[in-house]
């Protein structure tokens, strides 16, 4: 159970229910170069780690094929996406880049980054262009 402040008091909440307290909050779809065929999936879960050098942590399952191609490749990008893109958010979100283009049949479209090796969204709201320091 979790407390929250209701009122002037705190009361207990069922852990689901206080899972929503976390949320909305800013999605993004991090997009990697797959050998030439561009992959992504949702995130929700990244964090400013460093002004200089700039920096941030993303959090991805190890178990997530996109997972294994940004370790592969050591570069990607973040794609913050705005509330028009909330089927493609969750497509992204709920399909395996191993089995689907994403991309293809998502419609989306992208282009090359000129820093990194891997595409970005071309409706994106910003995009940020990143190689991996550490694990």
């Amino acid at each position: 159970m979790f407390l929250v402040m209701a009122g002037r008091r705190f009361v207990s909440v069922p852990i689901p229910s206080a899972y929503h307290l976390l949320h909305p909050k800013l999605v993004a779809i991090v997009a990697v170069d797959a050998k030439g065929k561009p992959n992504g999936m949702t995130v929700a879960w990244m964090t400013p780690a460093s002004m200089n050098p700039p920096m941030i942590c993303v959090a991805m399952a190890p178990s997530r094929y996109t997972y294994e191609l940004v370790r592969r490749s050591r570069e990607f990008t973040v794609n913050i996406l705005s509330v028009e893109h909330v089927k493609t958010a969750n497509y992204f979100g709920t399909v395996s880049g191993r089995y689907e283009d994403k991309f293809a049949r998502s419609g989306i479209g992208f282009a090359q980054s000129t820093r990194v090796r891997a595409p970005y969204l071309i409706d994106a709201l910003g995009v940020l262009e990143c190689r991996v320091v550490r694990e």
